[in-house]
C-alpha cells in the first residue's frame, strides 16, 4: 500500500513547486496562530533580518571610510526580501547548512546588475556565522518587543482586576483560610511585571556578532577607524549602531550566552504565563466557577467538559517551551567556534520559543482584559464557620494586594 501510494506521486509536479502550499500555519498549534510574533519569526522575517545584518554592515564600514558611500547606497536597495524566492534558497541550505551562503550569491548577483563595482563589498570581511547570529538577535529582538506589548496589556488588566476586587473575600486551598481575589490579581501582576522587565532588560542587551572565527577580532572590536567625516570608532561599534543592538565583549561565537539568555527568558516567561492560565483553570472550573473566561466567537468549545480552551492553548504552549529552550542552552557546550550540530540545532527551536511565547502572551492578554469576577460566588464557597480570623486575613489581603498594585 505505502509502495503504490509513493508511485502514485511519480507523476506529480516535482517538490519545488508545491512546497508553498505546505507552510506551517499553526494548525496544529493554535495559540500563535495569526498572532505578530507569529510573522515576526517567518521565514520571510529571517531574510529580512538576514538582509538588515548584510546591509547594515556595508553602511557601518561606509561610515568608517572602508567602502564608497555609493557602494554601500546600491547595495541597501538591492537588499530587498521580496526581491528573494524563499523555496530555492531553503533547498540550497541543503548543501551549505545555512542560508547565508545563498542569500550572499543571490544578493551579489542583483548588486552586480545596478554596479558591478559595488558587488565585491557584499558581505565584506565577516563569515557566515556574523550574520546569521546577527539576524538571530535582531529576529529575537523584535518578537521580544511584540511579547512585551501583550504582557503589558495583561499588567493593565491585572491592576484593575487587583484594585477593583482587593476587598472580594475567597477561599485558599487551605480549609478555613481566606484570602482576595484582588491578592490573587496582584500575584498574576507581579508575574507579568517582573517578566516584561525582564525581557526589556533582554531586549536591550542583545549584541550583534563580528569577528568570525576568532579572524579580525580584534580588529573589528579593538581597533579604531575615522570615517570621511570624522566619525570615529570600532567596526563593531558603529555596526551595533546602525542595527541599535549592543556592542559585544568578545565575538561569541563559541560563547553562545546571547542565545542562551533568550532561551532561559522564555522558558520563564512561559512559566509565568502557564501559571495564570493554570489558576484561571481552576477558578472556572466545574463546581467552582469564580471566573469565567470571555466568550469565544463560534459558540461553545467542543472541548467545554475539559475546561476553557484558551487556558488549555496557553498551558499547552507553555509546556512544550522549557525542552525547546533546553535544546538551545545545550548547544552552549559546543567547544570551539564551529561545533558539529550544535550551531545548526539553535534556530529552528528559537523562533519556535519565541512564538509559542508570543501566541501565549497575546492569549493570556486577551484572557485577562475579557475576564469575569463573580464574587458572589466566591463568597459563598467560603466557610460557613469563618469569623473574624476571615476577617483579618481579608483585610491583610487587601492591602498587600494594594502595595503591589502601587508597585
Amino acid at each position: 500500500m505505502i509502495r503504490a501510494r509513493l508511485a502514485g506521486r511519480a507523476g506529480r509536479r516535482p517538490a519545488l513547486e508545491v512546497l508553498p502550499q505546505h507552510l506551517d500555519v499553526g494548525l496544529l498549534s493554535p495559540v500563535r496562530a495569526g498572532t505578530a510574533v507569529e510573522s515576526a519569526v517567518s521565514d520571510h522575517e529571517w531574510l529580512a533580518a538576514l538582509l538588515d545584518a548584510e546591509t547594515a554592515l556595508v553602511r557601518a564600514h561606509a561610515r568608517l571610510g572602508t567602502v564608497p558611500r555609493a557602494a554601500a547606497q546600491t547595495i541597501t536597495e538591492a537588499a530587498l526580501a521580496d526581491g528573494f524566492d524563499l523555496t530555492p534558497l531553503a533547498i540550497a541550505v541543503r548543501r551549505s547548512g545555512h542560508p547565508v551562503t545563498g542569500l550572499v550569491q543571490g544578493l551579489t548577483a542583483l548588486v552586480r546588475e545596478r554596479d558591478p563595482a559595488a558587488a565585491r563589498f557584499v558581505h565584506l570581511g565577516v563569515c557566515a556565522q556574523d550574520i546569521l547570529d546577527t539576524a538571530s538577535m535582531l529576529v529575537s529582538r523584535r518578537s521580544l518587543e511584540l511579547i512585551i506589548i501583550d504582557l503589558d496589556y495583561s499588567t493593565e488588566a491585572l491592576v484593575r482586576l487587583a484594585r477593583t476586587y482587593r476587598d472580594a473575600p475567597m477561599a485558599t486551598a487551605v480549609p478555613g483560610a481566606a484570602t482576595t481575589f484582588g491578592l490573587r490579581a496582584a500575584g498574576w501582576l507581579l508575574l507579568m511585571r517582573e517578566t516584561a522587565k525582564r525581557l526589556r532588560r533582554l531586549a536591550d542587551s542583545l549584541p550583534v556578532q563580528i569577528g568570525g572565527g576568532d579572524q579580525g577580532a580584534a580588529d573589528h572590536l579593538a581597533t579604531e577607524a575615522r570615517g570621511p567625516d570624522g566619525e570615529a570608532g570600532s567596526l563593531a561599534e558603529v555596526y551595533a549602531d546602525e542595527l541599535d543592538l549592543a556592542v559585544p565583549e568578545l565575538p561569541w561565537h563559541d560563547l553562545r550566552t546571547p542565545v542562551a539568555d533568550v532561551a532561559g527568558a522564555m522558558a520563564a516567561a512561559a512559566g509565568a504565563l502557564g501559571r495564570v492560565a493554570a489558576d484561571v483553570h481552576a477558578l472556572s472550573a466545574w463546581g467552582t466557577g469564580e471566573v469565567a473566561e470571555p466568550a469565544r466567537p463560534g459558540g461553545p468549545s467542543l472541548v467545554s467538559d475539559q475546561g476553557p480552551p484558551r487556558t488549555l492553548l496557553i498551558r499547552a504552549a507553555a509546556q512544550q517551551v522549557p525542552p525547546l529552550a533546553l535544546v538551545l542552552q545545550a548547544s552552549a557546550l559546543g567547544g570551539d567556534p564551529c561545533p558539529g550540530g550544535a550551531w545548526y540545532a539553535e534556530y529552528q527551536p528559537l523562533s519556535e520559543v519565541l512564538r509559542l511565547v508570543g501566541g501565549a502572551a497575546r492569549s493570556t492578554a486577551g484572557l485577562l482584559r475579557g475576564l469575569t469576577v463573580r464574587p458572589e460566588r466566591m463568597r459563598a464557597l467560603l466557610a460557613p464557620s469563618a469569623g473574624e480570623e476571615t476577617v483579618r486575613r481579608v483585610v491583610s489581603a487587601a492591602l498587600v494586594a494594594d502595595r503591589v498594585v502601587r508597585g
